[in-house]
């Protein structure tokens, strides 16, 4: 019984070698260890991923790596200060503006963050942005949007009428209730 096991696992590794296309970045240097659910964005040239925490086999990880796109290399980046919390599940996105690399929320065994972080690409530094926190479901959509020469962070729990929109600028949240059966003057004269 294992030896047809073993076979049937060796033809099953031939073949999806012969699908699937993979390169081995270690051997250029190191790499991050296996994880699941790790914040990721992209630069905003187009030139690095940033990747920060997740779950590997063990624990919750808070590590900062970056992996350059043209050199096909991962770095590992040391912080200049304190980090978030290790933690898998953040939604992350990267601020053109400020070039940083920001998370959202997160979950590890203990605790449910919703704090938001941001890592400055030029000061090599975390910087916790202090806001009031909203306790939102975790099981929400996050986007980050840059209009007009502002910038937002938006929040849609699933299963609320509710978006939560900070202004990064700011440092303020406003709450707009969606599906209402009309508009009310007061979410009509919002500005953003």
């Amino acid at each position: 019984m294992s030896l047809s096991f073993a076979m049937l696992l060796s033809i099953v590794c031939v073949n999806t070698e012969n699908i699937l296309f993979s390169y081995d970045v270690a051997e250029h240097g190191i790499s991050p260890e296996p994880r699941s659910n790790p914040a990721m964005a992209v630069d905003s040239l187009g030139n690095f991923l940033y990747l920060f925490g997740g779950r590997s086999k063990c624990c919750f990880l808070d590590d900062l790596w970056t992996f350059d796109l043209s050199k096909l290399v991962w770095s590992l980046i040391y912080a200049q200060s304190n980090c978030p919390e290790p933690r898998s599940n953040s939604q992350s996105f990267f601020r053109s503006k400020t070039q940083e690399f920001c998370i959202y929320s997160g979950n590890s065994d203990e605790f449910s963050f919703s704090d938001l972080w941001c890592f400055s690409t030029h000061m090599h530094s975390w910087n916790k942005i202090n806001h009031f926190e909203k306790k939102i479901s975790l099981i929400a959509k996050t986007r980050y949007l840059e209009y007009n020469e502002k910038e937002y962070l938006i929040v849609l729990p699933f299963g609320e009428s509710i978006a939560y929109i900070f202004n990064l600028l700011l440092y303020d949240w406003k709450i707009i209730f969606l599906n209402t059966p009309k508009i009310t003057l007061e979410n009509a004269m919002m500005e953003f």
